[in-house]
Formats: C-alpha cells, sequence, structure tokens
C-alpha cells in the first residue's frame, strides 16, 4: 500500500506513467527470459543470483518458480505480458514496438514454464479481456484460442498437461 500511495504522488504526468510501466514489464520480461532460458539450457541447479529457480521437489515436472513460489511467479508475469502487450501496440516507433512485444513473449515463456494452471487462466482472461477492449472479431480470438490450445496440449509435458486437467 505504502508503495502504491508512493507511486500515485510521483507519477503526475503521462510520460512518467509510461516510464514506470516500461521498468515493470522489463523486470518481468527479464525474469521470465531467465526461466525460459534456465528451462530451455537444463541448469536446473543454477539459481542466476536467486532470480531464477527451480521447483524440483516432483523431478517428472520441474516448475520455473522465479524468485517466488511458481504460482505468483507465473501470475505475475501474466501481468508483465498484458502490460508489455499494450505499451506495444500503443508504441509508435518499431523498435520501441519490437521490444514490447518480445517482452511480452519472454513473459509467456515463463507463464508456461511455471506450469500454473491459475497463470494459464489469467492468459486466456486477459486476452479476452484485450479482444473485447480492442473490439476484435469474435472469430479472432476463437480461433486464436483453439491454436493455442491445440498447440499447448501438443508442446506441453504429460505431467504438465494431468496437473492442468486435475
Amino acid at each position: 500500500a505504502l508503495f502504491a500511495l508512493l507511486a500515485v504522488m510521483l507519477i503526475d504526468d503521462a510520460r512518467w506513467l509510461r516510464r514506470g510501466l516500461w521498468a515493470v514489464v522489463l523486470t518481468a520480461g527479464v525474469l521470465g527470459a531467465l526461466a525460459t532460458f534456465q528451462q530451455l539450457a537444463g541448469l536446473y541447479d543454477y539459481q542466476f543470483f536467486g532470480f531464477s529457480d527451480v521447483d524440483q521437489g516432483d523431478r517428472s515436472l520441474l516448475r520455473s518458480e522465479g524468485p517466488i513460489d511458481p504460482n505468483y511467479f507465473g501470475q505475475t508475469l501474466v501481468a508483465g505480458a498484458a502490460l508489455a502487450l499494450y505499451l506495444g501496440l500503443g508504441a509508435r516507433r518499431l523498435p520501441v514496438r519490437l521490444l514490447a512485444f518480445a517482452t511480452s513473449l519472454a513473459c509467456l515463456g515463463g507463464v508456461y514454464f511455471s506450469h500454473s494452471r491459475g497463470a494459464l487462466l489469467g492468459v486466456v482472461v486477459a486476452g479476452g479481456v484485450a479482444a473485447v477492449l480492442r473490439r476484435v472479431s469474435i472469430w479472432i480470438p476463437a480461433a486464436g484460442a483453439t491454436t493455442a490450445a491445440a498447440v499447448v496440449f501438443l508442446v506441453l509435458p504429460a505431467e504438465a498437461r494431468g496437473r492442468l486437467l486435475e
């Protein structure tokens, strides 16, 4: 609450709000990229100075947990991905737009490797809300959701699929 009050007191125009959002988004993007890199490289015992860790309780399902619990980590990255997406959609210059979209993808990679059901639900809800707010035709999100579900179930490890369907 103190941090929120301080932020409201310090952010007095849109330029500072955008800078604050970029700080949050880039931090989330780095954490998501670290989690993705750690999983893809198989560096489960290296913690990247405490910024990325893997829950090794069940060796059949290695869940990225960043510096916190895997579920909270995934849910935090969903918020970062949504903010990055909106920063990218509002960017005027191509390099800024590409950075925002790449950051959003890095966050979604971290969400994927957290294997968090709540975070997955958050991605679906955030995507639905974004589609409604952007007035996207209903067929585009439906096709995207169908494709994403097919890809997730083809790519997701069997243990994560079983956890998701519990």
